[in-house]
């Protein structure tokens, strides 16, 4: 694939998504091919900048991440923990991270039952922010949870969450299958007659 090639697949990615949202939010999807050029650290610290300024259940904040760059030990050890479908793309990306989530109120012993909703709320600013700078990311479900649990560095009162990888696009002849066929493939939404209840128009 040619620089043009991405960008006609990010446009059959997005043609169902409609003009009236916010261009980052419309334009970002999950590619699994990633170029080998690396993240400055600048553009690194913005993505983690929005993720901080999340909404979380009384200003918590319990996103946690960990972030490994390509050639460094830690970067080989969160591909290790990816289940084998995800270690066969993952392993190419520049950058790759996990995030938990502190499941206690700080200073408290109650538990916060919001922790991954926040979490997630964290890891949808970051995506948003990627996109605005051209960078792609993709979510991973995939992994050893005990793995994760000994690899992250906090070991009490969290809740994995979700492995990631960060990069900008790379071509999409470099995937093997099922995960090529995935790449080229369109995406689709459920309807919000299908989602939303009491919802008018």
């Amino acid at each position: 694939m040619n620089p043009m090639d991405f960008k006609q697949l990010t446009d059959l990615k997005t043609k169902e998504v409609p003009k009236q949202l916010i261009p980052a939010i419309g334009k970002r999807w999950s590619p699994r091919a990633f170029d080998s050029k690396p993240l400055n650290e600048a553009d690194l610290s913005l993505l983690f900048e929005a993720a901080r300024w999340a909404p979380s259940s009384t200003n918590a904040q319990p996103w946690r991440f960990l972030l490994a760059r390509k050639g460094e030990a830690m970067h080989r050890r969160i591909v290790d923990i990816l289940a084998p479908g995800n270690q066969t793309w993952a392993t190419h990306a520049p950058v790759l991270g996990m995030a938990w989530a502190r499941t206690l109120f700080s200073g408290k012993d109650s538990p916060n039952r919001h922790a991954l909703f926040d979490l997630g709320a964290a890891m949808q600013a970051m995506m948003t922010q990627a996109t605005e700078l051209g960078i792609y990311g993709h979510l991973m479900g995939g992994f050893d949870s005990d793995a994760f649990k000994a690899l992250a560095p906090e070991q009490e009162a969290f809740e994995p969450g979700v492995c990631f990888a960060l990069g900008f696009p790379g071509s999409a002849d470099q995937l093997n299958e099922p995960f090529l066929s995935r790449e080229l493939a369109n995406r689709n939404r459920l309807p919000l007659s299908d989602l939303v209840q009491g919802l008018e128009g």
